[in-house]
């Protein structure tokens, strides 16, 4: 007889390759990679729109800004403001240095305003002939 024949089947594949699983791998990291960048690509495309938007709107009322600033004095500048006093019947006059009264932020006066001496000369006087009619008052004469 002749020799025994093995029949025991080899295994060719029994182990991963790993070029055959590099190929795939390679490729879903491309896909992901484009993928990552055309979402990225897109989100900025949507803030470009949106800030431009934004910078339109505060263009137009930078603009409506101005107009009505213009409007604003020319409505204040003293010729119309005589003119629209006139109108509604009040006769008025613009103060003088010495009627008007500067605060700081807490609400108090400033020191060293005209209108504030004027003011305190004016509180001296009236205390003084205060001060004189109560003692004229207690003497019981009048």
């Amino acid at each position: 007889m002749g020799a025994r024949k093995n029949r025991k089947i080899k295994k060719r594949c029994s182990g991963i390759n790993s070029a055959s699983f590099m190929f795939p791998m390679l490729l879903v990291l491309i896909v992901s990679a484009c993928l990552t960048s055309w979402f990225a690509d897109q989100r900025c495309s949507q803030q470009q729109k949106a800030l431009n938007a934004e910078e339109a709107e505060l263009r137009a009322l930078e603009e409506e800004y101005s107009r009505e600033l213009v409007r604003w004095e020319t409505m204040t500048s003293p010729k119309n403001l005589e003119k629209e006093l006139l109108r509604h019947g009040l006769a008025m006059d613009r103060p003088e240095a010495g009627q008007i009264v500067l605060l700081d932020a807490a609400g108090r006066p400033k020191s060293g305003q005209i209108s504030m001496a004027r003011l305190a000369k004016r509180r001296a006087r009236q205390t003084a002939v205060a001060s004189n009619t109560r003692k004229d008052a207690r003497s019981g004469r009048r």
